[in-house]
């Protein structure tokens, strides 16, 4: 059985898992939840599983995600703080916004720095 196992005799994934359990039981009385890498070692089924839970069980609390699991972060999110040059820019909406909203800066920059040469 599992539960003879310890931490250490488990697979970087059953750790993972051992470690969000114990995250998300202790995060229904919490106000900020913080996940950082959150879908490192696990897998796909487990993944989903995390965002369907985390999309209908987290509404009572700030849910801060770090992530370069775009798919995963981009199901979940609606507000992004981006840390960049000592600063910190709010952008509400999806990542998938962001990435537009980004991409549309670049260009309008970049057409602003052409004009002046």
């Amino acid at each position: 059985s599992m539960l003879s196992f310890t931490m250490s005799d488990l697979s970087g994934g059953w750790r993972m898992r051992a470690s969000l359990a114990v995250t998300l039981i202790t995060a229904r009385q919490a106000d900020v939840l913080l996940l950082d890498e959150v879908s490192n070692h696990l897998d796909l089924p487990t993944l989903a599983w995390l965002e369907n839970y985390l999309s209908n069980n987290t509404s009572h609390l700030a849910v801060v995600i770090v992530s370069h699991d775009s798919h995963f972060i981009d199901g979940l999110v609606t507000d992004i703080a981006e840390i960049r040059d000592q600063q910190i820019r709010y952008f509400n909406g999806s990542y998938s916004d962001w990435v537009i909203n980004q991409n549309e800066l670049s260009s309008y920059f970049t057409r602003k720095i052409d004009a002046v040469q």
